[in-house]
């Protein structure tokens, strides 16, 4: 805020006289078209690991990772086959929305599936937006 002629506060422009809420809700809709064109690559690799998108083989495996009590220690509860399949689904969904997600992860020549790790935007709107989430959960 800056001050007036006669004292009153007065929101501060942008250069292009727009006012901060204004300017934000600009770059929003930039970000959310530049968000709509990125390619998501299929896969991701490092010298150990394979990142990449889920397939149909991954739904027993992760269904068993999210009904396992130490796997979901910090959560309201275990997940069951249904609610496992449904957030692989979700998640999915995220790449195409946001050109990022939550990746599944292999450990090629050895395990098909150990669990998934990547970004991710929480269901939950905290105080301070936007916010992103790092996510993991990874079979012991």
């Amino acid at each position: 805020m800056h001050l007036n002629v006669k004292g009153a506060a007065q929101p501060r422009l942008a250069a292009d006289g727009l006012t901060p809420a204004a300017e934000a809700e600009r770059w929003a809709d930039k970000s959310a078209n530049r968000r709509r064109r990125v390619r998501v690559p299929h896969q991701f690799r490092t010298d150990r690991l394979l990142l990449r998108r889920w397939l149909p083989t991954d739904q027993e495996p992760f269904a068993a990772l999210n009904a396992d009590p130490r796997v979901m220690e910090h959560f309201p509860s275990t997940l069951s086959r249904e609610q496992s399949d449904a957030l692989i689904e979700r998640i999915e969904s995220t790449f195409d929305q946001n050109g990022f997600g939550l990746w599944a992860v292999e450990v090629p020549s050895i395990a098909p599936f150990v669990g998934f790790v990547g970004l991710a935007i929480p269901r939950f709107q905290p105080h301070v937006p936007p916010c992103g989430d790092i996510g993991w959960r990874i079979a012991g």
